[in-house]
């Protein structure tokens, strides 16, 4: 139309901050690539702490095998272990003992009666008096006074249970329709340095004229004498309170369980060593495992070859040593072998006294801590290496971030101004259309 002034798509309904997000997206792609190689190099230095604690496991099992006290340990053994039991706490002298127990400790008991029947243990005792038990203790007499006024039976039997010496109990002499409770006394130890060696009534001593507890011994009497263990080594008799004889031989605990007579022998003790060869291998193993695992095919460390100088290394430390004893096997057949050593104990249990077994055994111990300690510095290395990777990449993206941040911003602030500006062209645009129409108008008139 003649005149007509028109300004096109200066307001749209285009989405900048759409736009701004698929660009700070597109924008954040080499940054991601450098978080995903992040990952990877923080999974490298997880898998590599993972073989460095397993490693560090193979040391320290190889170090307990350099222990002297382990070729020094001696045992106790009794050939019938029913009879009796020894264990070493010193440093007994190596040998063979005929051990004959003929005696077993006991502790001493009495069966302590009352002038009159008492058939409910839980009655109140309205006479006055006092019951006094006197006894040993280790060796040592003691007294024990219970003023039992006003109490009961079951009373009493508490107050004496709660002393350190002796202990107590009730028991029913009569019948369950015509009751009678009596109370037993009983040391708290066994033997005769524990005994019980008196028990009256204050009230009525040496007669049963008054008082609450008799002193009849048809009544009050002693049903279970004391008695020490005895026992004979090599024919010399010795006595216990209890049924424990320490360093009657020097060195060594006793336990007697019942009379009869066994051979007692103290010789030396391989288990330990036995059991710490078994925790190398067993580290070793792991070893193995861990580096199998973790440089496979999609793992962390996959193509890390060189970690395996670590397992042939100590394969080779491990077998060249000890292989000629005899006492490694390998686990599985060739074709099926996980690459395990393991232990052949019946082989073992041939050399294992071996002095020159030993001295072996010490050997491979010491170069294994060696060259574990040696390496475990140049695992740290490695990880140090990766780490400080990690570091720069963290500090590049960060400066990534940060540009894209800002570069992103910088443009949202040009387009808030820019839709500003167009909302503006907006309105002249209308204003513009609408005056053009008036002049159209007019011109139409004329």
């Amino acid at each position: 139309m003649a005149g007509e002034f028109y300004v096109s798509n200066l307001v749209g309904d285009f989405d900048y901050q759409a736009y701004l997000d698929k660009l700070r997206e597109v924008k954040l792609i080499p940054v991601n690539q450098l978080k995903v190689q992040e990952q990877q190099i923080s999974a490298k230095v997880k898998a590599l702490s993972s073989i460095a604690s397993v490693f560090s496991s193979v040391g320290k099992a190889a170090s307990a095998l350099s222990d002297e006290k382990i070729y020094e340990t001696l045992k106790a053994t009794v050939s019938n272990p029913e009879i009796a039991s020894a264990s070493v706490t010193g440093n007994p002298v190596e040998g063979s003992y005929s051990l004959e127990v003929s005696q077993l400790a006991r502790a001493n008991t009495y069966k302590v009666g009352t002038i009159s029947s008492v058939s409910d243990p839980d009655e109140i005792i309205s006479v006055s008096g006092s019951l006094e038990i006197k006894y040993l203790r280790n060796g040592k007499s003691k007294v024990i006074s219970i003023n039992y006024e006003n109490k009961s039976l079951r009373e009493i039997v508490e107050e004496i249970n709660n002393s350190e010496d002796l202990r107590a109990t009730l028991v029913n002499t009569g019948t369950v329709d015509s009751p009678d409770y009596q109370l037993v006394v009983t040391s708290a130890e066994t033997g005769t340095g524990n005994k019980i060696t008196g028990i009256d009534d204050t009230s009525n001593p040496g007669d049963d004229s008054s008082g609450f507890f008799s002193e009849d011994s048809s009544k009050t009497y002693e049903s279970q004498s004391a008695q020490d263990a005895k026992i004979k080594i090599n024919g010399v008799e010795f006595k216990s309170y209890t049924n424990d004889f320490d360093n009657k031989i020097d060195g060594l605990k006793i336990t007697v369980k019942k009379t009869g007579t066994v051979n007692l022998k103290v010789e030396n003790d391989y288990g330990q060593i036995k059991s710490k060869l078994k925790k190398l291998l067993e580290a070793y193993n792991k070893l193995h495992d861990t580096l199998g695992s973790l440089t496979s095919k999609g793992q962390p460390l996959q193509g890390e070859y060189s970690l395996h100088s670590l397992e042939r290394t100590l394969f080779n430390l491990i077998t060249n040593k000890l292989g000629k004893y005899g006492i490694l096997d390998t686990e599985g057949s060739p074709e099926t072998t996980k690459g395990h050593l393991i232990l052949n104990e019946n082989q073992l249990e041939e050399v294992i006294s071996n002095p020159d077994f030993q001295k072996e055994l010490k050997s491979v111990s010491e170069v294994i801590k060696d060259y574990v300690d040696s390496f475990e510095i140049s695992l740290d290395n490695m990880r140090s290496r990766y780490q400080s990777r990690i570091r720069d990449i963290e500090e590049r993206v960060d400066f990534m971030q940060d540009l894209i941040d800002k570069e992103i911003e910088s443009m949202r602030l040009r387009f808030a101004k820019l839709e500003t500006y167009l909302s503006e062209m907006k309105a002249i645009q209308m204003r513009i259309k609408g005056f053009a129409s008036y002049l159209s108008q007019n011109q139409d008139k004329k």
